[in-house]
């Protein structure tokens, strides 16, 4: 799923439109699109206008700057060859415990030239535009899958970071990875909701257009502040990214009252190719199903009970013949493996 916002300006998009026409004339290029935030539903009146020209196979030029009527155009040039191969190495999710394969060989530098070129604007073109989008656009599920992995890789990392700054009193770095982990948690869910463009500054513009809402962000004292309002923040970054992960929507409890349970506050998820990699302290991990890992997301701040009947009327209503009792079995699991604690 992949959604087209309209032009938030669409009168400094046809602006942008006229003097690439200009452009790929004088350069005798074929193929042309106007990339980034501005094609892309965003931008602001001060942002750039991102220029690609698709080329034949071989050495592209390289990227300039020009100004146009006062504003700048970042020109870029692409070759359909590296192209095409961008968008076959992300249309192809694999990963596994023992080789994570595709999120490790993956970033934001290979996701980005796609999504843009996904969203773009096509100003003109010889075919090889449409027949590239075409094919990027028929493993859509696939591109949103290794972006969704991507960014909870990023998370992984930047909790560690929060919870390791914490530790040792730096809270001001602390507040700063925690923020970064939950943006890109943002970024996960509303790729997860079709809504695919990345960049940190974007994600409240996105958040408002996707959800019509405010965005759950920590506040940027969140880790200045008492240790229960640093793992608040903590457990409601895990929960969007689960979402992002199992498709599911369910109430976040970032509070936890006694004999509630509680998430373990390492805990972070990654995306395999037929499961969950849940990672605790360090290396430790655990492998779980995807259903699990929706009770894990539900089982946070909840009793047992509500854990286990919300958790099982989710997945029936998924289509999944799931008892009670066995949803009990899986969440008893987890509290032995310290996945989920019960507050005293």
């Amino acid at each position: 799923m992949m959604t087209k916002y309209l032009p938030r300006f669409p009168e400094e998009l046809g602006r942008a439109r006229e003097a690439v026409l200009s452009l790929a004339a004088a350069e005798g290029a074929a193929a042309a699109y106007i990339g980034g935030a501005l094609a892309a539903g965003l931008g602001t009146p001060m942002s750039d206008v991102d220029v690609y020209f698709v080329v034949p196979d071989g050495k592209p030029s390289a990227a300039r700057q020009i100004f146009v009527d006062g504003r700048r155009y970042d020109i870029g040039y692409q070759s359909t060859d590296s192209l095409r191969a961008l968008v076959d190495q992300i249309s192809d999710y694999r990963a596994d415990r023992d080789d994570l394969g595709i999120l490790t060989a993956v970033g934001r530098k290979s996701l980005d030239p796609v999504v843009r070129f996904l969203l773009s604007e096509t100003v003109v073109d010889d075919g090889s535009i449409k027949a590239l989008q075409d094919r990027a656009r028929e493993s859509i599920s696939e591109i949103v899958r290794t972006m969704v992995g991507v960014m909870s890789f990023e998370v992984h990392n930047a909790l560690e970071d929060a919870h390791g700054f914490h530790a040792v009193g730096d809270l001001q770095a602390a507040s700063w990875a925690l923020r970064s982990a939950s943006l890109s948690a943002a970024e996960a869910l509303l790729a997860s909701r079709g809504d695919l463009y990345l960049g940190h500054k974007w994600v409240w513009a996105r958040w408002a257009r996707t959800f019509g809402s405010e965005i759950p962000l920590p506040s940027p004292a969140a880790a200045a502040a008492e240790p229960v309002a640093f793992g608040e923040s903590v457990a409601v970054c895990q929960d969007l990214l689960i979402q992002a992960i199992t498709g599911a929507s369910y109430e976040v409890k970032p509070s936890v009252a006694p004999g509630a349970l509680s998430r373990a506050p390492m805990a972070c998820a990654v995306p395999l190719s037929g499961s969950v990699l849940v990672y605790l302290d360090g290396s430790d991990a655990a492998e779980i199903s995807r259903e699990g890992l929706l009770l894990l997301g539900l089982a946070h701040g909840r009793t047992r009970a509500d854990a286990v009947s919300l958790t099982a009327g989710q997945l029936r209503s998924g289509g999944a013949q799931v008892t009670e009792a066995e949803v009990a079995d899986y969440l008893d699991d987890f509290v032995e493996a310290g996945l989920l604690t019960v507050k005293a």
